[in-house]
């Protein structure tokens, strides 16, 4: 890494996660352990969103509450051409992005130049994550929503009718390396989230 990414994320790491001295980010040595990465196959049906209407997406699934993963929902959005590693990271260089909370709720912020740096080459054990869910609110970071759009399986919006000022984090711009994310977690708002995940391969440069 950058020597000038490690003087930050000395700082960044005491104070997202102030439980741990800089020496025990890497103690039990997950990143040379391969089985750290091994899922069990999951019985999660899938479905093509090529071949299923919305009509009968919100019968078989919506309205049961039925688990499903679906396939091939985002394949033309923009963000496949413009959220690689160097775009984001040329774009938007030097604006800081969340990747923690400090003891008293503060966020705790890292610019995009070094978080991509850290996120490349770091041997962490359970690394920092970037989690953003304020980035629509940035006259910079806002960009980032021409790079996709909602669905129509999801276009309902009811959140609409309590008026910006009252709604409540909606959206998420998220990314990790390799053994980083959340722990298990019950979400502490009373509503269904849909979750589109898009993946960003932090090994490919081009």
């Amino acid at each position: 890494m950058n020597p000038r990414t490690i003087k930050r994320l000395s700082n960044v790491r005491l104070k997202a996660r102030s439980e741990l001295k800089l020496d025990e980010w890497q103690e039990n040595n997950y990143y040379y352990d391969e089985n750290i990465l091994k899922c069990p196959n999951d019985q999660i049906e899938r479905i093509d969103a090529r071949n299923i209407t919305r009509e009968d997406f919100i019968e078989k699934y919506e309205r049961p509450a039925k688990p499903v993963i679906i396939q091939h929902l985002i394949d033309d959005w923009p963000a496949f051409d413009k959220w690689t590693v160097e775009k984001l990271g040329r774009k938007y260089r030097n604006q800081r992005f969340k990747v923690g909370e400090d003891d008293d709720g503060k966020s705790v912020k890292l610019k995009m130049k070094y978080f991509l740096d850290y996120a490349l080459n770091n041997h962490d054990d359970s690394p920092l994550y970037l989690f953003e869910s304020s980035f629509g609110e940035h006259p910079k970071k806002k960009r980032l929503i021409d790079d996709y759009y909602i669905p129509e399986y999801f276009s309902e919006d009811l959140f609409q009718f309590v008026g910006e000022h009252r709604r409540p984090p909606h959206r998420w711009f998220c990314i990790g390396p390799q053994r980083s994310g959340t722990g298990i977690h019950v979400s502490s708002s009373p509503m269904i989230i849909v979750q589109i995940n898009f993946i960003l391969n932090l090994n490919n440069k081009t």
